[in-house]
């Protein structure tokens, strides 16, 4: 993906490797700001940077899992929380001791 002489962008693959996004945006911003760095450097720093922003699936799938426990938790609220009555529920009886 890299040319063999670009070190930032070897730099940047390594920290993308590592796990480091943060840097990976801020060195791809730099190189993308440079007027030195050639058209496929360029282009090679646009790909990393676009594979560490989420897709659409995820985005997609973090939403429908948000909604799913709002509708859970105020089902529960609703249907358990105070104020609800419980029918089904009978409070025990008080035991009389005799002597």
């Amino acid at each position: 993906m890299a040319e063999p002489d670009d070190g930032d962008l070897h730099a940047l693959e390594a920290k993308f490797e590592a796990g480091d996004y943060r840097a990976v945006r801020d060195g791809v911003a730099k190189i993308l700001a440079s007027a030195d760095a050639s058209d496929a450097t360029k282009a090679a720093a646009r790909e990393l940077r676009a594979r560490t922003e989420p897709s659409r699936a995820q985005i997609a799938l973090l939403v429908v899992a948000a909604l799913l426990v709002l509708a859970i938790s105020a089902w529960a609220v609703a249907t358990h929380g105070p104020g609800t009555r419980r029918s089904t529920v009978t409070p025990p009886r008080p035991v009389e001791h005799v002597r």
